[in-house]
């Protein structure tokens, strides 16, 4: 009987490939690391672009709310549910940078804030191009967080589900705190 989740075999499979090429670790860590920068950055352009001008602030709540509450739900789920990176359960993984933090893992921020502000955007009614560069860079960090050994797949996963969930719900989010805001004062 295998001790291993899927997850974590998958990541063994994974994890083998980081030092084969020089060039593929230097882009995976850029990827894990500074392209997260870049979907902010063009989900943001790209949204303003697309929406008219009365309804950026709109849009902002929004995303503040929506996006607070992802990452909020991300710290939860690691205090009630704690998972060790894979550096701390597994010794001599090969890990291409070391995180900010250790003691957390599950969820994925990268993933959750990736997933989030693709899903806002397409929310805000950005499609096409800009958002398939948006969706497609989002999964390039997704997988790179892996191949760097600093998160397994389910991490990703539910990165992934919080940060989409989130923003698919964050006009409901928005209403609600505009609407208790409006009852205290």
């Amino acid at each position: 009987m295998n001790k291993f989740s899927l997850s974590q075999r998958l990541f063994f499979r994974i994890n083998a490939w980081p030092g084969r090429w020089k060039w593929l670790g230097l882009c995976m860590i850029f990827c894990a690391c500074v392209l997260i920068f870049f979907v902010v950055g063009g989900s943001i352009v790209f949204t303003f672009f697309i929406l008219p001008r009365a309804d950026w602030y709109d849009w902002l709540g929004m995303t503040l709310i929506g996006f607070t509450a992802a990452i909020g739900t991300n710290y939860l789920l690691a205090y009630f549910l704690p998972q060790a990176r894979p550096i701390i359960e597994f010794p001599l993984v090969k890990q291409l940078f070391n995180p900010l933090k250790t003691w957390k893992s599950f969820p994925s921020d990268h993933a959750t804030t990736a997933f989030f502000f693709v899903t806002i955007c397409a929310r805000a009614g950005v499609v096409g191009i800009p958002l398939s560069v948006l969706l497609a860079m989002a999964i390039v960090i997704s997988a790179a967080r892996v191949y760097a050994g600093v998160h397994y797949p389910r991490d990703i996963v539910g990165g992934i589900v919080i940060g989409g969930g989130f923003a698919f719900f964050a006009p409901w989010l928005y209403r609600v705190f505009i609407e208790l805001i409006s009852w205290i004062l």
